[in-house]
């Protein structure tokens, strides 16, 4: 706890000298402050969401709180360390440590991620007509449906060819995971549907 205390407090200190005490204490002074409550509120909503999501895609009786609070942690090392994997790391590290979950774990947290990538695509391809008269011309016209496609035809391949399961024993148990989710759509369903609600929000 103190080593946790102390690498959060030397980020905060380093954020603040970079970007100035005073100039944090004006913003903050002129925040409106119903607004930043409802804004934190919905935050943690999303965050609460998504560890029900998890504990979906883990499949073991772990409780949403304790969940709950691994996402917490693995949002603030997000923030506050280069790309997107440094929280799954530790909310993996910490599941391992807390409930012993290894292959399990990283399988959860990799399709927890997938799905969030789906959601997305999804939302791309449902906005896409509505969207069109503003982008026409643009890019983003050809741009997202190759992106789409290139991430359907990446799935195929990652989850079709089962790539270096023959090999190392690890990624065959994982894949082993994957492949229990072929009979249990109804709960593919659901995730998918939660994550589409976290990125309304």
């Amino acid at each position: 706890m103190l080593i946790k205390t102390a690498v959060s407090s030397t980020l905060i200190c380093i954020v603040l000298s970079r970007v100035g005490s005073a100039n944090v204490l004006e913003a903050l002074g002129h925040a409106d402050v119903p607004s930043l409550c409802a804004a934190v509120l919905i935050f943690l909503i999303m965050i609460l969401l998504t560890s029900i999501r998890w504990g979906l895609l883990l499949g073991r009786s772990i409780a949403t709180f304790k969940l709950f609070r691994l996402q917490i942690l693995g949002t603030f090392f997000n923030i506050f360390l280069p790309g997107m994997v440094g929280g799954d790391a530790v909310k993996i590290y910490y599941l391992f440590k807390m409930a012993g979950i290894g292959t399990e774990g990283v399988a959860s947290v990799f399709m927890d991620r997938y799905l969030g990538y789906a959601d997305l695509m999804l939302l791309g391809l449902i906005s896409y007509p509505f969207g069109l008269d503003h982008f026409a011309g643009t890019w983003i016209t050809w741009g997202l449906p190759v992106l789409v496609l290139t991430f359907a035809l990446g799935s195929l391949f990652f989850f079709g060819l089962e790539i270096g399961q023959k090999r190392f024993e690890f990624l065959s148990r994982t894949y082993g995971y994957f492949r229990s989710y072929r009979s249990r759509k109804s709960l593919i369903s659901k995730a998918i549907g939660l994550g589409l609600v976290v990125h309304a929000l």
